[in-house]
């Protein structure tokens, strides 16, 4: 609306009711407005002055937005309102109403960095003040960066390297991964140096060397340090145990959080069945293996033969004489019962059978044999296919490791027979069979659940004797780099942190050893500590010493709960039970902490080359 200002006439300045009758106050506002300015009028009136608001002519669209299509009158330029316009499409980019934080001009936010966009900057749509408020001024919170010795900025490294190596910043101390400065000191002599040597030189970006870096150390070096491009190397996707079918479907899961919740009860076992020999182990001799006097270890290679459930014809008489309804063997019972500390893919074969019957099965090609290598631990190691320190030949290396030691510890003279003869025929041209004798066990979980299981006994302490205070499980650790852990020089003055770090590394492989070992009544374990000859080399090695451990401290080091195993296992069974007849998997899927159970919908033999099967 605008106002406008004009001196009232006389007549304006009549009483109302002198005017006419259907004269109203805009009729007379025109007069007023229409009157010649040189008319004369009193002193008071002239002195009085009234402000006049004239609306503007609003043409209404009654149809619909923007102007009405009838209106023949013309509109008014939007120019006259001083208004900025100009003409645009969607696909403009317009500017924002209001920006406080630029300083040098509008930043487009379809434009990433420093890049502004230009057209949106200059355009009409970008605002820009007239007049500058010079009172306002920007507080910036940002703190202010610290100098050190005369005045300079501290080194700033290199992107997506870590501090670590010998010699750089200003020399001596230098800062660990997490920005804080290192104990070793502030700062001292040396030039920067990204090569990791002392003084100067190329920037080299070697993998290997150095003093410091990662936990402080000798300043500010780049390249040589153990940690250095191994911790920055992007996380590897575990691939999965068994390809998961689109036929197959999520009949339950287990968390390993709830798991490691669950407590049962410590069922009493019972002994069904001794089969096999075993052997007394040789004390006399392997008890006074140093480190400056290893033993090497033979590459005498015997024939184990790990026989899965179904096809063990123990198994079968007994579930035809009906002495249990779950059957399995120790190493598939161990997996089940320490899941929640695996990290490696794994899974079992789930037959569910009759009105209560189940069955814990292996796929001939399964790693639920193989020991797992630094499974558990923090610290990235090679993965490389052609490498001989990728996690699976590393397994394969461990498991092989494992057999020969337990072997070659024992006494050819202190051979005990046992109850019956091995159950399992080994083929014509095997090598000779391995001194091994298996104890068939009962344990009671519910009224309804009798779990019978196959576990194996490497040997005994004893001659001639089958106590349970005499029976000792065998086992060995594998030292493959000799950098990392360097048990030469470690293991005969501090055997205590060797055995910590161990329990780090291989927290799932040692819990399952000593599960292992309750299930077959060892009271005793023996852990011998077997590294490789040449750490490029995994064909030779050397045992470095053994130790001898109770079944239950060795557990109770690695804070291993008897009842919550047990619990974990009667969960895991009480769901496989309550499923209708038929196949499943038991997958432990290949980035999650959980088990998951699938059922296997059944297929013809001819369709099925890709799903596992075994022999029933």
């Amino acid at each position: 609306a605008m106002a406008t200002e004009a001196p009232v006439s006389s007549a304006a300045a009549e009483p109302a009711s002198s005017k006419p009758e259907g004269t109203t106050a805009a009729a007379a506002a025109a007069t007023a407005i229409a009157a010649p300015a040189a008319a004369p009028a009193t002193a008071t009136a002239a002195s009085t002055r009234q402000r006049l608001f004239v609306l503007p002519d609003i043409r209404d669209n009654a149809a619909g937005w923007g102007p009405s299509p009838v209106d023949a009158a013309p509109v008014q330029a939007v120019g006259a309102f001083d208004a900025p316009y100009q003409a645009f499409s969607k696909s403009d980019r317009l500017g924002r109403s209001a920006d406080w934080q630029s300083k040098s001009g509008f930043q487009s936010r379809f434009v990433q960095g420093d890049r502004f966009d230009k057209a949106s900057s200059q355009g009409a749509f970008f605002f820009k003040t007239e007049e500058e408020d010079d009172n306002f001024h920007l507080v910036e919170n940002a703190k202010p960066i610290k100098t050190f010795g005369r005045g300079r900025k501290p080194m700033q490294p290199l992107p997506n390297q870590l501090q670590s190596g010998r010699g750089g910043g200003r020399g001596r101390g230098g800062f660990d991964q997490s920005g804080q400065q290192s104990r070793m000191g502030a700062w001292g002599r040396g030039r920067p140096n990204v090569s990791g040597g002392p003084g100067g030189g190329p920037r080299d970006f070697a993998p290997r060397g150095g003093r410091g870096g990662f936990r402080g150390g000798y300043g500010y070096g780049y390249g040589r340090g153990r940690f250095d491009n191994e911790l920055r190397a992007p996380a590897k996707i575990r691939e999965a145990s068994l390809e998961v079918q689109p036929t197959w479907k999520v009949k339950d899961q287990f968390d390993f959080s709830t798991l490691l919740k669950i407590v049962g009860d410590v069922p009493y076992p019972e002994d069904l069945m001794f089969c096999g020999e075993i052997a007394t182990i040789n004390r006399a001799v392997y008890d006074k293996v140093t480190t400056r006097n290893p033993a090497p270890l033979t590459k005498d290679t015997r024939y184990f033969q790990n026989v899965t459930t179904t096809d063990d014809p123990v198994m079968r008489q007994m579930m035809v004489e009906g002495k249990g309804n779950v059957f399995a063997t120790d190493t598939m019972l161990t997996a089940m019962m320490c899941a929640a500390r695996s990290v490696y893919p794994w899974d079992l074969i789930v037959q569910r059978v009759g009105p209560n019957m189940l069955f814990f099965d292996k796929r001939p090609d399964s790693t639920i044999d193989t020991l797992a290598v630094s499974e558990t631990s923090s610290e990235f190691f090679y993965d490389e296919k052609d490498s001989p320190n990728n996690p699976i030949a590393l397994a394969q290396e461990a498991t092989l490791v494992n057999q020969r030691y337990s072997q070659q510890v024992l006494s050819e003279r202190g051979v005990v027979e046992l109850d019956d003869p091995t159950p399992f025929t080994a083929p014509a041209d095997a090598p000779q069979a391995a001194c091994l004798g298996y104890r068939y066990r009962r344990w009671q979980l519910a009224e309804n659940i009798a779990v019978v299981a196959r576990c194996t006994l490497c040997g005994t302490c004893l001659p001639q004797e089958l106590d349970d205070a005499a029976l000792t499980g065998v086992y060995s650790l594998l030292e493959w780099d000799q950098k990392t852990t360097n048990w030469r020089n470690q293991f005969d003055a501090k055997r205590g942190l060797v055995v910590a770090t161990e329990l780090k590394n291989n927290s799932n492989k040692m819990a399952r050893w000593a599960t292992q070992a309750m299930l077959a009544g060892c009271n005793q374990m023996n852990v011998g500590y077997v590294s490789r000859a040449s750490p490029l080399d995994a064909s030779s090695h050397v045992i470095l010493g053994t130790e001898f451990y109770k079944t239950k401290d060795f557990a109770a080091q690695m804070n291993l709960n008897w009842k919550n195993t047990w619990g974990v296992l009667k969960r895991i069974v009480d769901v496989c039970l309550a499923q209708p007849p038929g196949k499943y998997m038991l997958l432990k899927d290949p980035s999650k902490p959980v088990l998951r159970l699938y059922v296997v919908p059944e297929v013809p033999v001819a369709a099925s080359a890709t799903a596992p099967t075994t022999s029933t």
